[in-house]
């Protein structure tokens, strides 16, 4: 027969588990999706150089606002990946000028790049259709030895014509998922 004490300690040990007490049913599901949203988070991060929480999520509030209103046959998964190429320095990476997107981001506060015509210090510039990107040339050296030392020289995304003679970029076509999903060495779940 147990004393009181033992049967308090037994009954702790059974009934008492302090990971699992006060869990709702939904504490499952919301690991998961805390998992994914992780997940996905760093592969962005990793695919599009390093962006901070409150960036990332600005990215989203927009998308999300433009798939309600001006592109309504768009799904805000496709419109936050269109956003993100189209931004300059995603188009100077994909066009093997720069090694990683912090070379890219450095090389533009230094004033290396312009946008028809204009010097454009700012990586966050949203490029169009039509628009033509140029690299001063003064600050020539660096590119041509990226691109000559680039293992995907050859390989460009088809919504961009490049002459590699002049370093000049000219946006063909509008960036949608479409034509982008050949990028992607992964899957990433962005919803």
């Amino acid at each position: 027969r147990l004393s009181k004490a033992q049967r308090r300690r037994s009954y702790r040990k059974r009934n008492f588990h302090h990971v699992s007490h006060h869990i709702s049913r939904n504490a499952k599901p919301l690991k998961i999706s805390f998992r994914v949203r992780t997940a996905a988070k760093k592969k962005l991060n990793l695919f599009y150089g390093k962006f901070t929480e409150k960036k990332l999520k600005n990215f989203f509030k927009v998308s999300f606002f433009d798939s309600k209103t001006k592109f309504k046959h768009c799904r805000k998964e496709d419109l936050l990946i269109a956003n993100l190429e189209s931004r300059l320095d995603s188009i100077l990476f994909r066009s093997n000028f720069f090694r990683s997107f912090r070379q890219t981001r450095q090389f533009l506060s230094h004033g290396g790049v312009s946008v028809n015509g204009q010097l454009q210090l700012s990586s966050n510039y949203k490029v169009q259709q039509g628009d033509v990107i140029e690299i001063l040339e003064k600050k020539q050296e660096l590119i041509k030895q990226n691109v000559l030392s680039s293992k995907f020289f050859p390989i460009t995304p088809r919504y961009l014509q490049i002459d590699f003679s002049t370093l000049t970029i000219v946006v063909v076509e509008d960036v949608n998922i479409f034509k982008v999903p050949f990028l992607f060495p992964f899957w990433l779940n962005l919803k």
